[in-house]
């Protein structure tokens, strides 16, 4: 014999206490210090960049001079080698932690409360992994970082919108530049190998690593200025969870509905009207308007019956009869 299946509920069915999506880690002030800690990595990167380019400035008026047939800046541009065979691992030094602090300053905005998850293309993962992955690292961190600025929009708006917020044109050209200098750096440097060490190579040498340098310092700039603005809208930016709460200042979010009563329900019933309580012996006010109709409220007062003639009353002993 087969169970029965159950009646279906004769309440709505109940309404969860949180919300669907996850809220997300709350930003705390440690964020704040993150975000100065990466610009100032930031701006120690700038720093070398400068440094090296003004060494690289340096190099090649010492080349001019040599072609020229000044022999005594030899003495000087083996000082300049000097210098500048340290510069490589000091450069990588601090763009490798000025990386690293950038990706975690990242990835802490991306899984904050701040961001709506349903404006994300991708999962938080892509915020440090789209970073180490050879050729997706030419594209995934910018999407990464464009998701982000319109995750804290509000109200929020889903990826598949076809209308979306629009990304501040700062963005794109911090990637440019991010792009031009890292592409420059490795075209520079598969070059110069193959080229033999000359003055003309060295000339080209200077001018590349020039180049280079000045790109790497207006991406660090711009990484900066970027690094402000999404800090300072993700502080201004309510959290997802004040956002789909109820706006009354002290609402929760929509409890369960109650179970059902197990005791049937009572019929209700009109109401009778309510009359006040009158004597049925009461002749209606004189002052009431005539009416032939007797009021259904009052019983009529009937007259005492009539005793028949010529029979004795049982009081007084009298024959009841005409008087003559």
């Amino acid at each position: 014999m087969s169970t029965p299946a159950p009646y279906p509920p004769p309440w709505p069915t109940p309404i969860t206490s949180t919300p669907s999506a996850s809220p997300g880690t709350p930003l705390t002030s440690g964020f704040g210090v993150m975000a100065v800690v990466v610009q100032l990595a930031l701006a120690v990167v700038i720093a070398i960049s400068g440094w090296v380019a003004v060494l690289s400035v340096r190099g090649l008026l010492i080349v001019q001079r040599i072609q020229y047939g000044d022999y005594d800046a030899a003495d000087e541009a083996q000082q300049l080698m000097r210098d500048l065979s340290l510069t490589p691992v000091i450069y990588v030094i601090a763009y490798v932690v000025a990386g690293a602090l950038f990706i975690t300053w990242l990835s802490q905005l991306r899984r904050s409360d701040r961001v709506a998850a349903e404006a994300m293309r991708y999962g938080p993962g892509w915020a440090i992994g789209g970073w180490l992955i050879p050729i997706v690292n030419f594209f995934r961190p910018y999407q990464v970082m464009t998701d982000v600025w319109r995750g804290m929009a509000r109200p929020p708006v889903a990826h598949q919108a076809p209308t979306q917020p629009p990304t501040p044109a700062l963005v794109r050209w911090w990637w440019g530049a991010f792009l031009a200098a890292g592409i420059g750096s490795r075209v520079m440097s598969a070059t110069l190998s193959t080229l033999p060490e000359t003055l003309n190579t060295a000339r080209t040498a200077f001018n590349t690593e020039i180049v280079v340098d000045v790109a790497n310092i207006v991406a660090a700039v711009l990484a900066i200025l970027v690094v402000r603005a999404f800090t300072a809208k993700a502080k201004a930016t309510q959290p997802v969870w004040q956002v789909s709460a109820p706006s009354q200042p002290n609402a929760r979010w929509p409890q369960p509905y109650p179970a059902p009563s197990p005791y049937p329900a009572q019929p209700q019933y009109p109401a009778q009207p309510s009359h006040p309580q009158q004597s049925w012996n009461v002749q209606p006010s004189p002052t009431a308007p005539f009416s032939d109709q007797p009021s259904p409220w009052q019983r009529p007062i009937a007259a005492p019956p009539e005793r028949p003639t010529g029979q004795a009353d049982t009081t007084t002993g009298r024959i009841i009869g005409r008087r003559r």
